[in-house]
């Protein structure tokens, strides 16, 4: 008998179809025990291998490992963006300009398409939206967010100041500047 830590094999295999799989505990108990027939059982059992202390840190173990192995670096998100921005369909392009064979497709192109419909069209990713992306990436472009609003309120409320002081024989000259960041606005007054 091994260790207890070790896992048994049909414990392994579970742990191997279930990472595959995309977690699909009922389909990894019957793929890794073959002997458990109905859906419902395999369910059941497979949610309790799950709680087992060894198959739980094996599963952390293996999804851990495949994270490492996928996580992709900034410079590669901006090398892989820079390649969809670089895309040239003359690259797949016989001398006659008919589309060479998938198979003779560099690298660089296969990167870069989108889509191949069933009639053999080609999408490539957006090149412009690619380009902005890079460049933002690499901190070339910058969006700026322009916050100012119109200040309805502060401009009702000067209107109804400047009302209510020429009723009172107060004549002011108030404009109200309605661009601002606060309540109310800017206002100027004159005189």
């Amino acid at each position: 008998m091994g260790k207890p830590d070790e896992l048994t094999p049909a414990q392994a295999a579970f742990v191997l179809e279930y990472t595959r799989n995309g977690g699909n505990a009922g389909l990894a108990y019957r793929r890794s025990y073959p002997n458990n027939q109905t859906e419902a059982g395999s369910w059941t059992a497979g949610s309790r291998l799950l709680r087992v202390g060894k198959v739980a840190s094996a599963i952390r173990r293996v999804l851990a490992e495949r994270f490492k192995r996928l996580e992709m670096s900034g410079d590669e998100a901006v090398a892989l963006t820079a390649l969809r921005a670089r895309a040239d369909i003359g690259m797949v392009l016989d001398e006659k300009g008919e589309l060479l064979p998938r198979s003779e497709w560099p690298l660089e192109f296969r990167k870069a398409v989108k889509e191949i419909k069933p009639d053999g069209t080609v999408r490539l990713h957006d090149q412009q939206k690619a380009t902005e992306t890079v460049l933002r990436m690499t901190g070339k472009l910058r969006d700026t967010v322009d916050v100012n609003h119109f200040d309805h309120l502060g401009y009702l409320a000067a209107i109804e100041r400047k009302r209510r002081g020429e009723q009172n024989g107060q004549a002011r000259d108030v404009e109200a500047v309605g661009q601002g960041g606060g309540e109310g606005g800017r206002r100027r007054r004159r005189g």
